[in-house]
């Protein structure tokens, strides 16, 4: 079984907590054998990101998976998503705010089918808050969140203290 698999034992979707009209859905647990496309490698190059949000193939996802001293934040983008292009400025401002207490990487669905597809992922954007504890299982969300849900889930589901200053969000 993969560490990508073993790291990404989820709860299937997640609402974040102050979305309205959102449920929260539970699934079992359960462990996810991932694999790569040789078609990977281009993933990095062929990505347009800043350099706070690090663009990983799934063969780096899960190097970077096992190798995890915090909590990790995992953006699954395409780049013909709209919302997508839009999370990614939310996403820029939370690596910002957080600095170093946050690892923030992204992998194109596109180029990672069997990945996406090995993680049923089926809706974009779809983030992955992934604990530094291989035991707790990851927190998914799927759809645009604002940099402020973001912030808030760190604080609040993740236990990741969010610096206080006039560069949060409202």
């Amino acid at each position: 079984m993969s560490s990508v698999g073993k790291s990404l034992a989820l709860r299937r979707s997640f609402r974040a907590p102050s979305s309205k009209g959102r449920s929260r859905v539970r699934v079992s647990s359960s462990s996810i054998s991932a694999s790569s496309g040789a078609a990977a490698a281009s993933s990095a190059a062929s990505s347009a990101s800043s350099s706070l949000i690090e663009p990983l193939t799934g063969a780096e996802l899960e190097i970077a998976l096992q190798d995890r001293d915090r909590v990790m934040l995992v953006d699954f983008y395409a780049t013909w998503c709209g919302p997508c292009v839009l999370l990614q400025q939310e996403l820029e401002q939370v690596a910002k705010i957080m600095g170093d207490a946050v690892r923030i990487v992204k992998v194109d669905t596109d180029v990672e089918q069997d990945l996406s597809s090995a993680l049923g992922i089926a809706g974009l954007p779809t983030l992955m808050f992934v604990f530094p504890d291989n035991s707790k299982p990851a927190l998914r969300t799927e759809g645009l969140l604002s940099s402020a849900q973001i912030l808030r889930i760190l604080d609040e589901e993740m236990n990741v203290p969010v610096p206080q200053g006039p560069q949060l969000p409202q």
